[in-house]
């Protein structure tokens, strides 16, 4: 559902705020699968700087670039959720959730197939597509519409009133 004029900014509230909370659970699952596997733990974070300093962000260790990758990867995990925020704008909170969901499976799909390719990380499809991966965007939907729900406003629609003839 469009958001109603007057409430685009209270929508664009909730997609700040929802893509900060998506893009924080999903790099808190990059960095605990990481340590889980016995990988650089800050390889997650900088990754999303490779379309700018390339095979620079794939160097293990913190350094600078695990900053320029978090700018990235929450710019780009708000970018998506605007468009979320004012689409899904006015719905129930089930609806919201549900929403979520199927939107974070979207941007994992547009992610792996449209934008990495874009920018020169096509190489990585292969990575992309594995569970952990939709689920690490499942809980970006989830955390998005999470952030969005404390700034909802649920629009209902009322059915028509029916007269009766005597």
């Amino acid at each position: 559902m469009a958001a109603r004029q007057n409430e685009v900014g209270r929508a664009v509230k909730g997609a700040l705020v929802g893509g900060l909370v998506g893009g924080a659970l999903m790099a808190v699952f990059m960095t605990l699968m990481n340590l889980v596997q016995g990988q650089d733990v800050w390889m997650g974070l900088k990754g999303p700087a490779a379309p700018f300093i390339g095979d620079a962000a794939m160097q293990p260790g913190f350094d600078g670039n695990v900053v320029l990758g978090a700018l990235s990867h929450f710019a780009v995990a708000i970018a998506w959720a605007i468009p979320f925020a004012l689409l899904g704008f006015g719905l129930a909170k089930g609806p919201t959730v549900a929403l979520g969901v199927a939107w974070g499976i979207l941007v994992w799909l547009a992610m792996t197939f449209v934008v990495l390719p874009i920018v020169g990380l096509g190489a990585m499809k292969p990575m992309m597509l594995t569970a952990p991966m939709a689920f690490e965007h499942l809980l970006y939907g989830l955390g998005l519409a999470a952030g969005l729900l404390p700034y909802q406003v649920v629009h209902t629609v009322r059915a028509p009133l029916r007269y009766s003839t005597p």
